[in-house]
């Protein structure tokens, strides 16, 4: 499972995104956050499921049920391309990678189930840094984690 978040202090405003990669017993293998300047919420959420794809395919993880708080996101993703859309290339850019050789499933789920990365996001904007690959969780994240894995992911396709 690769959990995404994205965070914009405004619309536009500093902006972040962050992300859980975990196993299918919710055990953490892989986390990471992004400052990505400044940006509107709807660009961020899509960064975040493009990006957050991309660190998983080079992870080896190739079955993949990618989950997002922001159902319009989601629906921007598994609906048809919209190519005058103002993220027209960035939803292309997600498509594509749907379609490559792998399993991928993106579904939404409610803020809720998506604490940990709700965290994570928070740290991307401002951060300084373009992006941060975490092998350890950092002080603050575990009880988040732990919730995380032990509630029930509230899915809408």
């Amino acid at each position: 499972m690769v959990h995404v978040d994205g965070s914009a202090l405004g619309s536009p405003g500093p902006a972040g995104y962050g992300g859980l990669c975990r196993d299918n017993f919710g055990l953490c293998l892989m986390g990471f956050y992004k400052d990505v300047g400044v940006a509107d919420n709807l660009k961020v959420e899509l960064l975040v499921i493009l990006h957050g794809m991309k660190l998983a395919w080079r992870a080896n993880f190739h079955n993949i049920l990618c989950v997002s708080d922001s159902l319009l996101t989601v629906n921007l993703v598994l609906r048809p391309l919209d190519v005058f859309h103002k993220y027209a290339p960035i939803i292309a850019h997600i498509k594509e990678l749907l379609q490559q050789f792998w399993s991928v499933c993106v579904c939404h789920s409610l803020r809720k189930g998506n604490q940990s990365v709700n965290f994570l996001s928070k740290l991307g904007p401002n951060c300084g840094v373009d992006l941060v690959i975490l092998d350890t969780m950092p002080e603050g994240l575990h009880s988040f984690v732990k919730t995380d894995a032990a509630g029930t992911i509230f899915c809408k396709m």
